[in-house]
């Protein structure tokens, strides 16, 4: 996603490394950000599709990684 339409969009439905960096009064289950480095990278080589940006696939991706790394790292999603 551009910058320019990331910000204009709900920060739930932003890739997940935006919600991550975005982690004012959260909690973390392990006291750290989790790191998805390698899970990116599998990503990108293993994903049959590449959805363009700003697309209901793409926004529905984001919001599925994004809600697995809440309900799996933070304390209170």
């Amino acid at each position: 996603m551009s910058t320019e339409q990331s910000t204009n969009q709900p920060l739930w439905i932003q890739d997940r490394d935006t919600v991550i960096s975005n982690d004012a009064n959260v909690e973390w289950r392990y006291q750290t950000r989790p790191d998805y480095s390698h899970t990116n990278q599998y990503l990108k080589q293993q994903s049959q599709y590449q959805h363009l940006e700003g697309s209901l696939e793409a926004i529905v991706q984001n919001l599925v990684r994004a809600f697995e790394m809440e309900a799996s790292y933070k304390i209170n999603p």
